[in-house]
């Protein structure tokens, strides 16, 4: 991979370097017979072109268009029949040719384009927080535009967060003993949900429903209508205190009460809603490690296993018991969304591998080995500022430690990478990088977080995602 960023970096300075001198009197080679060209690329695409012998060669992705691309060309002392940075229909300039005085040498250009598109998920989370994306049908409508206009193919769509729905909920209304399905939406009198999945099905664009707060109650600050309703629901820590971690509040998910409301909010948006599939996330099926101390959780540990109160959050056999019983929560979402419609997606998006079991309690590569998912995409979200050898080394660790247990398993996986988290955008180079190590890796997707840094990083989805993936479920 460090190879992968040098190569980027001294495309830039390459790149850099040409604009600087294109109108610049470039050196007299030093040797007269030496006509060659050092090096090209395709500044737009993030290409280097290979020089072999008269032949520049492109590998490009499916669906490249060739007829609107500039080249920067480094050639010090010579004329070359291309200019810099300027757009040519290479659908009809095929060759290139360099020249020094009364010599010259011509070269074949070839674009290695595949005929078949990939078979991927290129996903973008779309939330209601930090974004009026969801908010009017304008706004829905706009941006599944983007998405297609980007070549994604995927939106995961949030529908539950803050104890509320994106669509009118009867089970939430229920739970929360409101006076109407509009009382619990996020943006009530309407259904954006219905608008998004017409508009997306437009386009191609697999919608799937995605339950972000899951087993979290609420965040620190927010009103918590179902701990106040439903006291007993609280997962509790070994002070007796609502157990929280990273300022939000949990519900305990091994509670058969929170499980059913669960499972019943997921199977209602299946039968009520076309969706392509449903997701749970780094709350869902999930525990923080300091959570499970209430009476109801102690004496099914104790009933289970004979043991009393655990003296630590990380005692072995307590932390695999809580996460078994996750385990099996995936399970039931699973078997329950199967039993209404078969070919709907179970999708989750946890924690990265190790550290997610060690702070939630979330063993996904139990889910995988179980069969409780079809489509998995670890959140390996990392900040520019710790390089892309920081997310390189989360996929690398879930290679060897869970995808290299069983072939199927990475035909599942679309890593979670960064797109936005409050000011944060990652640059083009960064991103790019980090989707050219899943190419290199053999992943051929991945999905976004969130909808409102993509076009912070256009250009990189142009020349990655030229033509839209098939998708593979």
């Amino acid at each position: 991979m460090k190879t992968g960023l040098l190569l980027i970096l001294s495309c830039l300075v390459f790149l850099l370097g040409c604009s600087k001198k294109e109108n610049a009197i470039s050196p007299t080679p030093n040797n007269n017979s030496d006509i060659s060209i050092s090096a090209i690329t395709l500044p737009d695409m993030f290409q280097f072109g290979t020089i072999r012998n008269d032949s520049i060669i492109f590998n490009l992705p499916y669906g490249s268009d060739l007829s609107n691309m500039r080249m920067m060309v480094s050639a010090p002392g010579l004329d070359v029949s291309i200019a810099n940075g300027v757009y040519v229909n290479y659908n009809q300039v095929k060759s290139l040719t360099a020249k020094f005085g009364n010599k010259e040498k011509k070269y074949s250009i070839v674009f290695n384009i595949p005929t078949k598109a990939d078979v991927a998920v290129r996903g973008v989370w779309i939330t209601n927080v930090a974004s009026s994306a969801l908010s009017s049908v304008q706004n829905i409508s706009d941006c599944v535009d983007k998405l297609d206009d980007l070549g994604f193919n995927t939106a995961y769509v949030v529908v539950y967060n803050k104890s509320q729905t994106l669509f009118p909920s009867t089970v939430l209304k229920k739970v929360l003993n409101a006076s109407s399905e509009s009382d619990v939406q996020i943006y009530p009198g309407w259904d954006p949900l219905q608008t998004f999945i017409d508009k997306a099905h437009a386009k191609g664009i697999k919608v799937i429903a995605w339950f972000e707060y899951g087993f979290a109650s609420h965040y620190a600050g927010q009103p918590s209508p179902l701990i106040t309703l439903h006291p007993d629901w609280a997962s509790k820590d070994n002070m007796g205190n609502i157990t929280a971690k990273n300022s939000f509040y949990w519900l305990n998910g091994i509670h058969p009460e929170v499980q059913k409301f669960m499972l019943d909010l997921f199977s209602e948006v299946v039968q009520k809603y076309a969706v392509d599939g449903v997701q749970g996330d780094d709350r869902l099926p999930a525990m923080p490690i300091n959570g499970g101390y209430e009476p109801y959780t102690l004496n099914l540990y104790k009933s289970e296993t004979g043991r009393g109160t655990p003296s630590s959050d990380t005692d072995a056999d307590w932390m695999q018991w809580r996460a078994d019983k996750l385990t099996t929560f995936a399970g039931k979402l699973y078997h329950a969304i199967k039993n209404i419609r078969q070919n709907c997606i179970v999708a989750f998006a946890p924690t990265p591998y190790g550290w997610g079991y060690k702070n939630y309690l979330q063993a996904w590569d139990k889910w995988l080995e179980l069969g409780y998912v079809d489509l998995i995409s670890p959140q390996l979200y990392r900040n520019e500022s710790q390089g892309v050898s920081s997310y390189t080394a989360l996929i690398d660790t879930d290679i060897s430690q869970v995808l290299s247990k069983n072939i199927s398993y990475k035909s599942k996986y679309f890593p979670g990478i960064l797109a936005r988290s409050g000011n944060y955008m990652p640059s083009n180079d960064y991103l790019y990088a980090c989707l050219k190590c899943n190419r290199s890796k053999g992943i051929m997707g991945e999905s976004l977080f969130f909808y409102e840094g993509i076009e912070n990083n256009r250009l990189v989805y142009k020349a990655l995602y030229p033509g839209k993936a098939i998708f593979p479920f």
